[in-house]
């Protein structure tokens, strides 16, 4: 009762800049809050405060935006001779804050600065069990393979919402058959169990997305690659050519190339409109279980279960390094930006870094306690990204940036790392931030201009 006789007495006076008050007014204005403006011309009592000194120059440089884009809108409505402003005081936020308000805007800031923001799929199937995810570069589509043979999409919500299915080839319509309207509410891809391509035998053991040609490649454990349309959903093409399960697959940069790795202990470079393979790499003791291209397409990276990573060219399959120092089987690769670096990561839960040049192992990354299944090496499109991992991106030299990986441990980390090539990085000088995801099995992890991307599942 006390408390309520100040405030009905004005015990508590306001102090606000003008420019304070002329947002609040343009805010209350828009919204139409006449509650509020009855309260604060009842109760409150406004004093008008111009000291700008206690502003820093680029607070002050903030405030002038946001008031001149709010003070335009406002100016419009107060030449309006019936203004409900015209005798409204107000109050905004205290030119002083709180200190332990500040201490804790302070601590969010530096938290949101310092890692970059992450976007997790979890994919739930009870019936099935996710093998493999990949997302276009978009991230309108998520397409996954399952070990019950199907590959489902999902809409993320861009585009692509409708869709004609491919009809039912064992079907056949009579003349007094009559085709049933389309539900208005109808989508053909929804969030829920995702759309099914039924085709494989065997269980989809890795996955792509072409947007540009509105493909989405499949490779199978029944030993066949196969093209899906987007436009209506069917088969494009079935690719034969592997004796035994295919693991991996890669799509080269420009779309026009595709390489696969299999249990035949082999990678097979691909031509989308051939279904024969145009080149065989042979030389691997054991089965091939990822397969990456390098940024000029002219190499292709290969790793596989014997424990070893080789470089191949692929005008002439010549095999041009051998990279040797895992101690489990090799499950992904990433090549940088530049060219000039690989990534390697597998069972034995580290993550090695070679110079191609010098076929050295430059640096080696650890913090998975599980096996590593995805990697992505990318520059950033916009600085946004960099600049939550990186203070001062104007220090950093041309060969910066993200380093992502993720594993059977739910655990994304990403690094934010440059190296040159006279000299080995340290600790210190690497900026990482760790996720600690709820999924228990994560297969992929990419790198977008503004987050990253993982997907997974709990099995």
């Amino acid at each position: 009762f006390k408390h309520l006789l100040f405030f009905r007495s004005c015990k508590y006076d306001i102090y606000l800049s003008q420019d304070a008050l002329n947002l609040l007014k343009a805010y209350l204005a828009k919204h139409g809050h006449v509650l509020l403006i009855q309260v604060l011309q009842t109760w409150f009592h406004i004093d008008i405060n111009n000291d700008t000194n206690k502003k820093n120059s680029e607070d002050e440089e903030e405030m002038e935006e946001e008031v001149n884009v709010t003070r335009n809108d406002f100016d419009d409505r107060a030449m309006d001779a019936n203004d409900v402003f015209a005798k409204c005081n107000g109050h905004a936020e205290y030119q002083s804050v709180d200190k332990e308000l500040r201490d804790l805007q302070d601590a969010i800031k530096g938290v949101r600065e310092s890692m970059a923001p992450l976007k997790l799929y979890k994919i739930s199937a009870p019936d099935t069990q996710l093998v493999c995810a990949k997302t276009d570069p978009n991230c309108n589509i998520l397409c996954g393979g399952f070990s019950n043979s199907e590959v489902r999409l999902w809409d993320l919500g861009q585009n692509n919402v409708k869709r004609r299915v491919n009809r039912n080839i064992s079907e056949f319509e009579l003349a007094c058959y009559m085709q049933p309207e389309p539900s208005p509410d109808d989508n053909t891809l929804q969030i829920g169990a995702g759309l099914p391509l039924r085709g494989h035998s065997g269980p989809v053991q890795d996955v792509c997305v072409l947007p540009r040609e509105e493909l989405i490649l499949s490779a199978s454990y029944d030993n066949t690659m196969r093209a899906w349309r987007l436009s209506d959903y069917s088969c494009a093409a079935l690719y034969r050519g592997h004796n035994y399960p295919i693991w991996c697959m890669d799509v080269s940069k420009s779309g026009l190339f595709v390489v696969t790795g299999s249990n035949d202990r082999t990678a097979k470079l691909w031509s989308l409109n051939r279904t024969f393979p145009v080149r065989v790499f042979v030389g691997h003791l054991s089965d091939v279980t990822c397969v990456k291209f390098h940024p000029n397409e002219v190499y292709i990276a290969t790793g596989g279960a014997d424990r070893s990573v080789r470089l191949w060219s692929v005008c002439d399959a010549r095999l041009m390094r051998v990279l040797c120092g895992h101690r489990g089987v090799v499950r992904t690769l990433a090549f940088a930006p530049s060219g000039s670096y690989l990534a390697s990561a597998g069972d034995d839960k580290k993550i090695k870094v070679w110079d191609l040049a010098a076929c050295t192992c430059v640096h080696e990354y650890r913090g998975h306690h599980g096996k590593v299944t995805a990697l992505d090496w990318s520059a950033i499109g916009k600085s946004s990204l960099t600049n939550r991992m990186v203070p001062d991106p104007s220090d950093l030299p041309t060969e910066n940036s993200l380093l992502c990986s993720a594993g059977m441990d739910g655990i994304v980390k990403v690094v934010c790392d440059s190296y040159s090539k006279n000299k080995q990085m340290s600790n210190q000088e690497v900026l990482s931030s760790t996720y600690n995801t709820k999924c228990t099995y994560l297969v992929d992890v990419q790198v977008h201009p503004e987050w990253v991307v993982a997907i997974g599942t709990k099995r």
